[in-house]
């Protein structure tokens, strides 16, 4: 064999275990899900444990548990010890449940049956342009979740892992000074608002959702020290949005949705802004091209689950212009998110 023959078949061996390893993305995916269900980063947290003791803890079978943190632990989520005992790595610590910005409740969601099976169904989104989650559940995701309340505990804590790493970055990254009252539209419980009037004392603002007067929300108001200057105001943005503001915020709405549906959105808050004031969009910005960016993969999701999709530049000017605003700036932040300035014309 010649040296460039050899050399062709070692590329070719590594281009082929590079795709192996793309192919069996989804069992990793259960191995996260999993330890992240069974707590094993919380019970390893004061220092390294034997899979006997771990086994016992979480009422598992010890071999087969062993097997699954060892698979881990090639990844570099845990690390197994020479004398049997699996520790935390920097990895494995984002999966503990109570530190800032944890992502076990993340893993949990994508992990769980209801989820991975319209991830499963991926071909009939591909053919159809349809979420695949009605086609698996018989329902949309926002019905099921309505219907299921475990489920939509792990939905609203994977929300939480995300926004743990989101806040900071978008208040940090537009100056909200000037203005003086801000409705944040499909706000949830609130943390974003909390964070931007705890930024800036002088603001004032109201959080507008199906789910916004609840008890999660007023304990995160009442953390931040912000509840006097916060209201809470339940309602359909598809129907209607308080006025009276000079900015409005949608904070990861618009992608849980078709163009259509995200038009509608924008010209239910176009009729409330009465021609006057900005319209702040906080989402990811997919890049052109073949640049590598987790939106695209995101993107993917958004197509099983909510029939939604993440947006190009181009993208948002269309239905911003069709919701009858104009794309002014995008700027940019230490996150995956961008925040989108448009003008109502």
């Amino acid at each position: 064999m010649t040296e460039k023959n050899c050399s062709e078949d070692i590329k070719q061996t590594s281009q082929e275990m590079k795709l192996m390893h793309m192919i069996h993305g989804s069992r990793v995916t259960q191995l996260i899900y999993v330890a992240a269900k069974l707590k094993i980063a919380d019970l390893l947290k004061d220092g390294p444990k034997n899979c006997e003791e771990l086994a016992r803890a979480v009422d598992a079978h010890p071999r087969a548990l062993y097997r699954l943190l060892r698979a881990l632990a090639s990844l570099e989520i845990f690390c197994e010890n020479g004398d049997g005992c699996f520790q935390l790595t920097p990895l494995a610590e984002n999966l503990q449940t109570a530190i800032p910005g944890s992502l076990a409740g993340y893993a949990i969601m994508v992990g769980e049956p209801w989820s991975w099976r319209a991830e499963g169904e991926l071909l009939y989104s591909v053919k159809t342009g349809k979420p695949a989650f009605a086609h698996a559940h018989g329902m949309n995701v926002h019905e099921y979740l309505a219907k299921d309340a475990q489920a939509a505990k792990h939905f609203n804590e994977a929300m939480t892992s995300f926004s743990g790493h989101e806040l900071a970055p978008v208040v940090n990254a537009y100056d909200f000074s000037q203005f003086k009252t801000i409705i944040d539209v499909g706000g949830g419980h609130g943390a974003l608002l909390a964070e931007i009037l705890e930024t800036y004392p002088e603001l004032s603002g109201k959080v507008y959702d199906l789910r916004a007067v609840d008890q999660a929300a007023r304990t995160i108001l009442d953390k931040q020290g912000v509840t006097k200057r916060c209201e809470l105001i339940n309602g359909d943005f598809f129907q209607s949005v308080p006025g009276g503001a000079d900015a409005y915020i949608l904070k990861r709405v618009l992608h849980d949705w078709d163009d259509d549906q995200a038009v509608a959105i924008l010209k239910v808050c176009h009729k409330a802004m009465e021609g006057s004031g900005r319209l702040l969009i906080i989402e990811r910005v997919i890049p052109p091209g073949n640049e590598p960016d987790f939106g695209k993969l995101v993107d993917i999701s958004m197509l099983t689950l909510a029939g939604g999709l993440e947006r190009s530049r181009s993208e948002f000017e269309s239905i911003l212009d069709r919701g009858g605003f104009a794309l002014s700036d995008i700027i940019p932040t230490q996150c995956p998110l961008d925040i989108i300035e448009a003008r109502p014309v």
